[in-house]
């Protein structure tokens, strides 16, 4: 009983990938390691991971560890390993050089090996000395050798610690036999072998040839099964098994076919995937030497099932037309017979249309749970805002990101390639493609758009199927043509051609959302070639163009600063907008402007110092914000106006509005907001980054050095008195721009009192030449601020 069960041991399939830890894993050893344990499932067996890393010179620091980590992602798992132990262990060769030193030894005693003393130079000189020079029995009398010394002068040279190395002793002219299950038989003359080294005693390891003989045997491998390129070696193994002893005991060998450049001239190597932009790792490599990134599977957003799936196909097939076969069919179809013996072509394009394949077969929340991690991480290499990262974060459920993956997933290849397909659900299109708007704006589109953004403000019930009725009953009711407005509608939506079924967007939109965005469109793209604010006819032209600029204010301000529901403050740009259609371009509008545009130097001012910032808005309009600081407590930020009507009906803007406090939400307590920093960072934004011909505008949000600020603060003052001659005057000097018996110099330094007339006379200057040099860059610009500025800067030598 006890032999019948040791014999079921025995004959209990066994089989073992076994990499060198000298770099990433190439794809052709995935597939190497996916036939192994194809067949080791098939047929119940084990299936262990051995990492022969004798090659000592080569060994690269975090090799294993990425390859343990690759199965793991692939789904591929192992039986016993370095990682999981086991009976047969140890699994790292290097820990395993008692072993092989008493099968090195036991060659030497039986005469089937010798030790060899020749150096890298000696070797050489024979190389050149004799053409196709082979380290054989023809060759091995001549050089030095245990062979060729004698038996004291060997002894003497190791004691002296002389480095050798061990030779296997090959006879000439003896029949070798290879059975290979994938091949069949395979027959060499082993004079055509030289004598491989075995062991070196530089690093006291054992030399691939050995070391994997050695182990098989012990750890009873049943089925050898490995790359091609391992065929002209199987000879020698076989000569190793029988001077050990073993050759009945010799596992089956079965030679795999090699994976070939997609033109299939040659073997798949690193520069092809390179050279036409695909994967050869299963995940990205980063060479601890030179830092150079490789890519890898799962970073361009393959899923492990797609990539299973299209390498077992290469070299292999079930027997039929069947592509799509999950890992449990792939266990249940696999046989070696079925692999080819040719050299399989890399069909990359295949590969990602086996990816696109399983996005389909998966849900739709996983998906999106695969979709959200992606989002999520900062080394992603996509370019997701803050405030948008941070929706998706706390979306727990995923809900909107399940909906979303929905309806775009058939159109993508990789699950990155949703963000792609997906972003204008979080963000309003900021741009429209110009060939699309040349196609499908109609002269009659913004009147159209029009209605149709007032029919789904009535619309109650915004789901897909009843808003769509309300607008087929609108169109038809006007006799429009139905293409002409459905392919403006989706360009006001989208900013392209492109997305689902466009009420499935609306629904995941909403009302307001889709309302607003319908309204961005119009004013963006009507008229097609803005003028100069200052030349338009109309005040609907001027709200057009202005809302265009505004539009582009809040895209840059919510992607440049980190804040909570940053879709405030594109909204509270277009409340702007909306009132100019009735008090025009007065300084109350203004006023809410500047509120805006001096909004970053509150984020930045809160992010420098520690605190996080969430934001709301009101039915008025002006924000809450509310400051968080490390410990949890809250503070209000009041950055609250007030007007005063003249006889010109212009309003001023107090200093208030500049300068903001932090009241504590807890206590009566207030926080003085830094005066200076708050106003330089407007000074900035306003001469510095939105000027043509002055640096990148992003900048701005990298001064963190309060001095910089606060010396802008002063230029800021220096160009008022240049400007407008305003002295540090006295109280009661006369002054007519004097109020209240305190200079306005004094009041702009320490934030005292209203800003009214000096507020008027900035705003005058500053926004006509804001507005005519944004919206006109082109064009000439008659406004004389224009030539004061560039006064301005050479007075300050700015650059």
């Amino acid at each position: 009983m006890e032999k019948l069960f040791q014999l079921s041991i025995i004959m209990r399939k066994r089989v073992r990938f076994a990499p060198s830890p000298t770099g990433p894993l190439h794809i052709g050893g995935v597939r190497t390691a996916l036939y192994n344990y194809l067949f080791a499932k098939k047929h119940g067996g084990d299936f262990i991971l051995r990492i022969e890393d004798t090659d000592s010179q080569r060994f690269v620091p975090g090799a294993e560890e990425y390859i343990v980590e690759a199965f793991n992602w692939l789904g591929i798992t192992f039986d016993e390993g370095p990682h999981i132990g086991g009976k047969y262990g140890p699994y790292r060769q290097s820990e395993r050089r008692a072993i092989y030193k008493q099968y090195v030894d036991q060659l030497l005693e039986d005469d089937l090996a010798y030790i060899a003393f020749d150096t890298p130079g000696q070797l050489e000189a024979k190389r050149n000395e004799i053409p196709n020079f082979q380290y054989d029995a023809s060759t091995r009398m001549a050089m030095t050798n245990s062979l060729t010394l004698s038996k004291k002068e060997t002894e003497d040279w190791i004691d002296a610690g002389k480095q050798y190395v061990v030779r296997i002793k090959i006879e000439p002219n003896q029949t070798i036999v290879v059975n290979d299950l994938i091949r069949g038989e395979v027959t060499v003359n082993s004079s055509i072998l030289d004598d491989k080294v075995l062991y070196k005693s530089s690093d006291q390891l054992p030399t691939y040839h050995l070391a994997n003989i050695v182990d098989d045997h012990l750890m009873e491998i049943t089925q050898v099964i490995r790359g091609e390129e391992w065929l002209p070696s199987a000879p020698l193994h076989v000569i190793l098994y029988r001077y050990l002893g073993w050759e009945n005991e010799m596992p089956q060998f079965a030679h795999l076919p090699l994976l070939l450049k997609p033109e299939g001239n040659g073997k798949l190597s690193k520069r092809d995937g390179d050279r036409l932009g695909f994967p050869v790792f299963p995940l990205q490599w980063t060479d601890p030497k030179t830092g150079e990134i490789s890519s890898g599977y799962r970073e361009k957003g393959y899923l492990p099932d797609a990539v299973v799936n299209f390498l077992a196909l290469l070299g292999w097939n079930p027997g039929d037309d069947r592509e799509i076969l999950p890992l449990n069919e792939l266990i249940a179809l696999f046989s070696l017979e079925k692999c080819s013996k040719s050299g399989a072509k890399f069909d990359y394009k295949k590969g990602e249309w086996f990816n696109h394949q399983y996005i389909q077969l998966k849900s739709d929340s996983v998906i999106a749970g695969l979709t959200r991690n992606l989002l999520l991480d900062v080394n992603s290499g996509l370019t997701v805002p803050q405030g948008i990262a941070d929706q998706v974060r706390n979306d727990n459920n995923n809900d909107k990101l399940v909906k979303i993956v929905g309806l775009v997933k058939e159109r993508v290849t990789y699950v990155k390639d949703i963000w792609e397909q997906a972003s204008f659900f979080f963000m309003a299109p900021t741009t429209y493609d110009e060939k699309t708007v040349k196609k499908r704006w109609k002269e009659d589109s913004a009147v159209q758009l029009t209605e149709l953004s007032q029919v789904l403000a009535s619309v109650e019930d915004f789901t897909a199927k009843p808003t769509e009725e309300a607008v087929m009953s609108w169109m038809e009711s006007k006799g429009y043509h139905l293409g002409n407005v459905m392919n403006a509608f989706r360009l006001a939506l989208v900013g392209e051609a492109k997305g689902p079924h466009i009420f499935d967007i609306t629904e995941i939109l909403g009302k307001e959302e889709t309302v607003l965005r319908l309204e961005l469109a119009i004013a963006a793209l009507e008229p097609q070639n803005p003028a100069n604010i200052m030349q338009c006819k109309s005040n609907t032209e001027l709200k057009t163009n202005f809302l265009r600029l505004l539009q582009e204010e809040a895209a840059h301000f919510t992607q440049s600063v980190s804040i909570n529901n940053g879709d405030w403050v594109v909204k509270g740009f277009i409340d702007i907008a909306k009132n100019i259609y009735t008090i025009s371009v007065d300084t109350k509008v203004i006023s809410k402007i500047m509120e805006l545009l001096i909004f970053p130097g509150i984020c930045a001012f809160a992010e420098k110092n520690g605190f996080k910032i969430m934001l709301s808005k009101e039915q008025n309009f002006y924000p809450d914000i509310t400051f968080i600081d490390t410990n949890g407590n809250k503070y209000a930020v009041d950055i609250k106006s007030t007007y005063r009507k003249n006889k010109k009906s212009v309003n001023g803007m107090t200093l208030g509005a500049f300068t903001g406090y932090f009241r504590d939400r807890k206590s009566t307590k207030n926080i003085t907001f830094p005066y200076n920093e708050y106003i330089g960072h407007f000074v900035l934004g306003i001469i510095y980054t939105r000027s043509e011909d002055i640096v990148d505008e992003r900048k701005i949000y990298q001064l963190n050095d309060l001095q910089n600020i606060t010396s802008v603060a002063k230029d800021f003052e220096f160009f008022v008195q240049e400007k407008y001659k305003i002295a540090n005057d006295r109280p009661g000097s006369g002054n007519t721009k004097n109020i209240g018996g305190v200079s306005n110099i004094e009041r702009l330094k320490t934030g005292n009192g209203p800003f009214n007339e000096l507020g008027e006379a900035i705003f005058d200057d500053y926004w006509m030449y804001y507005l005519t040099n944004e919206m006109a860059k082109s064009a000439e610009l008659s406004n004389p601020f224009y030539s004061n500025l560039n006064q301005y800067k050479k007075i300050k030598k700015i650059d």
